[in-house]
Formats: structure tokens, C-alpha cells, sequence
């Protein structure tokens, strides 16, 4: 059965790999593990260090575009996915997913009490993590991998046929259902075709601030786009004390919410955002939030009032990080199914909400397995414009007919 919980996240760490735009922490709860060596913290540290590095891959190929992801909701669906996986393909995973200082016992251990460490729910905001497990009728999947997905992340399990297009749609649904229908479509009949099976993670945040933005002082502003063009876009404006940190790079301030270990981290890069980005490191994160960098200051603050709706498919970002095994002929995960498998396809779609009022945030991650014998080969171009060799040959005895050189095929 799965767990589909309202949860207070104990750690700020925890909540970190929700990405660049949502950083969700708690200055008091950071300090609190900092020297803590659990198997949660060095987790919740795999996977921020994986998090940072999924979204550079990203952004370096669309600089000037939005790009927003859940490192949480990747991570988790990916780590599911980890658990099957074997031989060098298993090791690839573990690189790429920076687990590679963890044992499997720490990482189901890590997985556990994370989700048990979300179940407790907060007073003012809403966190929802849910994952499952499709899988298609008649495969049989292998017993230890099953109880892994439902002891330590809690998964449903189903059993579809992908052959059906309703299949994607019961998908669909449980997804638009975790994610209170901010995400209602993350896989199409023609993704699930070759499928074995559906590894599926969903994220649900919304929080109020703890002091909210001023609707009447929401105003139509130049904003400048990535590309460097102009634009007027409402901008919020709120003057006050504020969690604010600066340095030659940036500028940066924490807004909290009502449930004050909550907060969103904005960073503004200075006139080279290409500075900020190359700085931007698990090591500079970790140092950028640390104890004696934000400091209470008065000032003011105008922000964009913004929706973004963000889907990718991370196939190629994870290959350059480093899995790439993972995707083709020499997969292994024949500790999740018995028959040779490979990932087809990874999806990601998020939704994000900030307003005047407060955040809304939800991710869904789809890990596709589908049986190896679906690869298909890449297409090919050949243009015989220069001298070539044929042959002849009889197949059945395997002499040789013909054989010769075409300097000048007009002869």
C-alpha cells in the first residue's frame, strides 16, 4: 500500500534537493545535524551533491531558458531504480548518483528514515512524497527488489499491461492524484509501448509565507529575459528585516514560510551569471547556508509573481553524468527483473507557484524499463559518391562470385 503522507521535513537538508529555486530549510535545523553522520544526513548529502550536478547539466544546454527540478523526486525514483541494478551498470548509478560512499544497507536505511522523517506533518504547509511501482502482467519481478521499494520508500505496486493505452492513463492519474492535479500527464501510451517497468516518484509542496507579499504593491515591471530582451511582469515588493546574505557573485536572501524551518533561498548572480554558476558546488551550497553567512538586515525586496511548468526527459544529463550503461545493451538490472532490460527513458515534470500568498510546487519523476531487445539502432546516412568495393557471394557455400572496385560507375 502506499504512503502518500503529509510530512514535516526534521532536517533542512533533507529538503534541499528540491533544486535552485526551491531551496525548502531551516537555519536551526542545519546546524542541528552538521555533525550528525546518520545514514539520512550522508543520504540527503548524495543526493543535493546529485542534484547540483543534474541541474548544471540542464541549464549549461538551455542557459537562457527556464529550468526547474526536483533533485528530490530524480533521486528518489532513480535510487528505486538503483536497487536492481547490478554489475557495472549498478556501479555506474552509484557514481552518477554520488552513493558511492554508502553501503546498500545505509542507503535502505537513509531511504527509510527519510520518509519517516516526512511523515510528520506541519502546522501551516503541506509536503506529500509518494512513490510506486508498475510493472507488466506476466513479468515476474524479483522478490528481494519488490520488498526493498515497499519496505524503505514505501511504494505502491501495480500490475498493468503498457500494451493498453489505459495503462498510461491509470499512470497519469495516480500522478495528477499526489500531486494534487498540478501534474495531470507524465507518460504517453507510445513512452510505455516496450515497457516492463514504471518506476514513479511524486513531490507536493505548499506553504504560506510567514509574512506575506502586499497584493497592492505588485506592480508591472521591466523585467530583462534571459536572452536579454525586455519585459513588463508583475513584481512584488516588501520592505522589512530579511535573512540576507551577499557576496561578489551574488546577492541572496531567505524567505520563510509560516513553519519557520520552511524557506525559499533566492540568489540573484551579479553581472556574470556565468560567475555564479560555475561556483555553484555541493561545497559553496553547504558554505553559502552555513551558521555565520545569512545575517538579519533591513532592506527591501521586489520579486517576480511567476508560474513555471518545466518537463524534460533526462536520459542524455544522466548519460553525460555518468550512467550512461544504464541506457543501452549492456544494462544490467537483472536484480529487478529476470529478462535483459535497460532504461529507455527518464521523465521529469515540475510545477511551480509563487505569489503573494505563499508556494506551490509539485514534481513527478518516470523511470521507463523496457526489455533490451526494444533498442532500436540509430539511423544511419550512407552516400556512395566515391570508389567503392562490392561482392557477390553465394551464401549457401560461400563462394565468391564477384568481387571488385568502382573507380567510375559510368564505366
Amino acid at each position: 500500500m502506499i504512503h502518500d503522507t503529509l510530512s514535516r521535513p526534521l532536517r533542512r537538508s533533507t529538503l534541499l534537493r528540491w533544486g535552485l529555486t526551491l531551496a525548502l530549510s531551516g537555519s536551526g535545523a542545519l546546524r542541528a545535524v552538521a555533525q550528525e553522520k546518520s545514514a539520512v544526513k550522508m543520504l540527503s548529502d548524495a543526493q543535493t551533491r546529485f542534484g547540483f550536478r543534474l541541474f548544471l547539466a540542464l541549464h549549461s544546454r538551455a542557459a537562457n531558458q527556464n529550468v526547474v527540478i526536483s533533485p528530490l523526486s530524480v533521486a528518489l525514483a532513480l535510487t528505486m531504480t538503483y536497487n536492481g541494478a547490478g554489475g557495472s551498470t549498478r556501479s555506474a548509478m552509484a557514481q552518477t548518483l554520488a552513493l558511492g560512499g554508502l553501503d546498500e544497507a545505509a542507503i535502505h536505511q537513509g531511504a527509510a528514515e527519510l520518509v519517516q522523517a516526512l511523515q510528520a506533518a506541519p502546522k501551516s504547509s503541506k509536503v506529500l512524497i509518494a512513490n510506486s511501482l508498475w510493472s507488466q502482467k506476466g513479468i515476474a519481478l524479483q522478490t528481494a527488489f519488490v520488498r526493498q521499494a515497499e519496505q524503505y520508500f514505501q511504494a505502491q505496486v501495480e500490475e498493468v499491461n503498457f500494451a493498453e493505452p489505459r495503462s498510461a492513463e491509470r499512470i497519469n492519474r495516480w500522478v495528477a492524484q499526489k500531486t494534487e492535479n498540478t501534474i495531470d500527464r507524465i507518460v504517453s501510451p507510445e513512452v510505455l509501448r516496450d515497457a516492463l517497468v514504471v518506476l514513479m516518484n511524486a513531490v507536493y509542496f505548499k506553504a504560506d509565507w510567514q509574512e506575506a507579499f502586499d497584493k497592492s504593491a505588485t506592480r508591472e515591471r521591466p523585467f530583462t529575459l534571459g536572452d536579454g530582451s525586455r519585459k513588463d511582469h508583475p513584481l512584488m515588493a516588501k520592505q522589512g528585516r530579511f535573512d540576507y546574505y551577499e557576496t561578489d557573485a551574488f546577492q541572496a536572501v531567505r524567505l520563510p514560510y509560516k513553519d519557520d524551518f520552511l524557506g525559499m533561498y533566492v540568489f540573484l548572480p551579479k553581472a556574470d551569471p556565468a560567475i555564479f554558476y560555475r561556483q555553484l558546488t555541493f561545497e559553496n551550497w553547504r558554505q553559502w547556508l552555513g551558521p555565520r553567512t545569512f545575517a538579519r538586515r533591513p532592506g527591501e525586496l521586489i520579486l517576480p509573481r511567476f508560474q513555471v511548468r518545466y518537463q524534460t526527459q533526462l536520459k542524455q544529463a544522466l548519460g553525460a553524468l555518468g550512467m550512461g550503461i544504464a541506457f543501452g545493451g549492456r544494462a544490467d538490472f537483472t536484480r529487478l527483473v529476470r529478462e535483459p532490460a535497460f532504461i529507455s527513458e527518464v521523465v521529469h515534470k515540475t510545477f511551480v507557484d509563487v505569489n503573494e500568498e505563499g508556494t506551490e510546487a509539485a514534481a513527478a519523476t518516470g523511470v521507463i524499463v523496457a526489455r533490451t531487445t526494444a533498442i532500436a539502432p540509430p539511423p544511419f546516412r550512407m552516400v556512395v559518391d566515391r570508389p567503392f568495393f562490392f561482392a557477390i557471394e553465394d551464401n549457401r557455400s560461400a563462394a565468391l562470385l564477384f568481387a571488385g572496385t568502382i573507380a567510375d560507375p559510368a564505366g
